[in-house]
């Protein structure tokens, strides 16, 4: 399998291109990462598509919500328990 043709499946599988550096693209899916090499349309290496193949399956398969769709965390309210000191007053 070519590199061009591994960037089309992780695409169609919800990968996202995270960024390029050189021949290499790294994509993104559920805060994996993947770097994939772009050498024309020459067939990667064994080891490299089994390395790809491993990222790939450890990723959670559950798709992430857009950004704004994304709600945020509500923020903890601070307690209205006075805490008492442990001095006597004199």
């Amino acid at each position: 399998m070519t590199g061009p043709e591994v960037i089309q499946e992780l695409e169609a599988n919800g990968w996202v291109l995270d960024a390029i550096k050189g021949s290499h693209h790294k994509y993104k899916r559920n805060g994996v990462s993947c770097p994939v090499p772009v050498h024309g349309n020459d067939t990667l290496k064994d080891g490299t598509f089994a390395s790809i193949k491993r990222i790939v399956a450890s990723s959670p398969e559950e798709a992430v919500a857009p950004p704004s769709v994304v709600v945020a965390p509500k923020s903890k309210k601070s307690s209205s328990k006075v805490k008492k000191s442990k001095r006597s007053k004199p």
